[in-house]
């Protein structure tokens, strides 16, 4: 047997920790129910772990169960507003809903809190090419980009940006860039 399903918790000394490193493993394997269920003995041994809030919201999230999963991302806002990560894993959540004003409020506070936030930016810019206006998209998707020159999904946003935008020179560039990093 390989995988979450080896990591045991120990009977005579289970912690918050165990459960949410255990969670950590099932959620990246894609067990979001068995991911779930270590989120909640974790948050039974400590209400008070943010981190637990934040992973347990992003399974729901990738369960599809988007309602679950803005409710783990307020209690861990509620815990500590200044986490950044909880506005941006909220985001996420509002943007998967179809909710774009909620998703760039949220994303907004997510790099207001952590200007570095790469993935933050990214999504801002999704979010403002759904919505139809790409020169801020693009914006987002350059500042996303001077953060992370590595990632083929910024330069692929940008490049359909660019593409919307009628500059098919420049949405040409982005699109070979991703390319050479792997992207589409």
């Amino acid at each position: 047997m390989t995988g979450p399903s080896r990591i045991t918790i120990w009977r005579s000394s289970p912690n918050a920790s165990a459960y949410l490193n255990r969670g950590g493993a099932w959620a990246a394997e894609g067990a979001f129910d068995h991911a779930i269920a270590d989120y909640n003995q974790a948050i039974a041994f400590d209400p008070t772990l943010i981190g637990v809030y934040e992973n347990r919201g992003l399974s729901w999230g990738g369960k599809g169960d988007y309602n679950r999963a803005i409710a783990d991302f307020n209690v861990a806002i509620g815990l500590n507003p200044k986490r950044a990560y909880a506005y941006y894993g909220r985001g996420l959540a509002w943007s998967n809903k179809g909710d774009d004003d909620r998703a760039i409020a949220d994303y907004d506070k997510a790099v207001e809190l952590a200007p570095k936030l790469a993935d933050a930016y990214h999504a801002l810019g999704l979010a403002w090419a759904h919505k139809g206006d790409h020169d801020q998209a693009i914006v987002d998707y350059d500042q996303a980009i001077a953060l992370n020159q590595k990632s083929a999904d910024f330069y692929s946003a940008r490049s359909a940006s660019w593409k919307a935008k009628g500059n098919r020179e420049r949405a040409e560039a982005d699109r070979k860039t991703a390319a050479s990093l792997g992207g589409k």
